[in-house]
């Protein structure tokens, strides 16, 4: 069975009859700071130190608590009123939300948590990716009265069923790679899991969440060629291969191959994710015959699309008169940076809710699996490229 979100009308490749699933989630010792105390107030209304309806302590009291400043408990605050934990009442104070409870655990979630040994290094993109992703799983987990708790393994200690208990009702896994022995012992014992992938062939076997980002891929490109662009450069990455990477790449030839405009290997731009590996990169490859002809840039991240823009500024060209920018995965700093960026939209606390509700749905219905859902990219116009 597939489930798929915002489905174009035009679908230039056939996805099969099948479901998937995906997530990502944070360590909670490199948390931010926000993040942190969300959580611990959150579990103090999971268990009962705040009843629903009772008042929390005022904004002034829980910065002296967790010792914050007034913009992170602001934050804390919003988050948790947007996940509909709380509500406000003007001029009496911050109270829990009636309709929660915390007492209903009769569904458990374990939530498989990757310990990389590359994990320090991870960048602030990724970090709020994966927060953003968590907090989707657990606000929606706590709506529907699930339990959710951590499952950590690293490379060194490998992962095995006998991760699980007989408390186990479902499994969220962060990501697909190496896990399919995983899976079917799962099927054996009737534990329904929800993985996350990039949209390919072999993702219809299992029970995933796709992000098909093959198609948003496309469907950027394809909105700089009918803008009149013809010359567009993709900044791509070094690593070789990558499950989600190398799909946006896919999308690129498909808009170029469907305009009638060949492929070329020299409009393409690697680098790794670092400041310094991205500006060599783009400092080569503005200085080549085909960096000097390009009238458009699509890049498979914000980050190297706002890296992008500060190279192309340099070289005194403007944006997006002289080159549009578009970018992937609709980072807070896309709306931050001069100028804004347009990009495509990563709906990550969307993607985090479903996963669960996939979960729940696979629980009462096994007989649907394997189960796809499929998230299509929809892009957010901004200063950089206005179609």
């Amino acid at each position: 069975m597939i489930d798929r979100v915002d489905s174009p009308e035009k679908t230039r490749y056939n996805i099969p009859n099948r479901l998937d699933i995906w997530s990502n989630a944070v360590r909670p010792d490199f948390q931010p700071r926000y993040y942190k105390i969300m959580e611990k107030l959150k579990e103090q209304i999971h268990n009962g130190t705040y009843s629903p309806g009772e008042q929390l302590p005022s904004q002034n009291v829980l910065m002296k608590q967790e010792n914050a400043s007034y913009s992170t408990i602001s934050r804390v605050l919003n988050e948790l009123k947007s996940d509909g934990y709380i509500y406000r009442i003007n001029g009496k104070g911050t109270f829990v939300s009636e309709d929660r409870k915390p007492g209903n655990r009769d569904f458990t979630i374990k939530i498989v948590y990757h310990e990389s040994s590359n994990l320090l290094q991870q960048d602030e993109e990724a970090t709020y990716e994966r927060a953003m992703l968590q907090h989707g799983i657990s606000g929606r987990a706590y709506e529907l009265g699930c339990k959710v708790e951590p499952v950590y393994f690293n490379d060194a200690s490998g992962f095995t069923t006998g991760n699980f208990d007989q408390e186990t009702d479902g499994v969220i896994f962060l990501n697909d790679t190496g896990k399919e022995r995983l899976f079917k012992t799962l099927e054996a014992k009737k534990i329904p899991y929800i993985t996350h992938a990039a949209a390919r062939p072999e993702c219809f076997s299992v029970n995933r969440l796709i992000v098909d980002v093959r198609e948003g891929a496309y469907r950027a490109v394809k909105a700089l060629l009918d803008s009149g662009r013809k010359r567009i450069a993709l900044f791509h990455t070094k690593r070789e291969p990558n499950a989600w990477s190398d799909p946006k790449c896919e999308g690129y030839r498909d808009a170029l191959r469907e305009a009638g405009i060949e492929f070329s290997e020299k409009m393409i731009i690697r680098s790794h994710q670092t400041y310094d590996g991205l500006g060599k990169a783009m400092e080569c490859f503005l200085d080549s015959p085909a960096g000097k002809t390009i009238d458009a840039l699509f890049a498979i991240n914000d980050f190297r699309a706002i890296g992008a823009m500060q190279f192309l500024l340099k070289k005194g060209l403007k944006i997006p008169d002289d080159v549009a920018v578009a970018g992937y995965d609709n980072n807070p700093r896309a709306k931050e940076c001069t100028p804004t960026l347009t990009t495509m939209n990563y709906p990550r606390g969307e993607i985090g809710r479903s996963m669960v509700e996939m979960l729940l749905l696979l629980r009462e219905n096994p007989e649907i699996a394997p189960f796809t859902k499929v998230f299509i990219s929809e892009m957010i116009v901004r200063k950089s490229f206005i179609p």
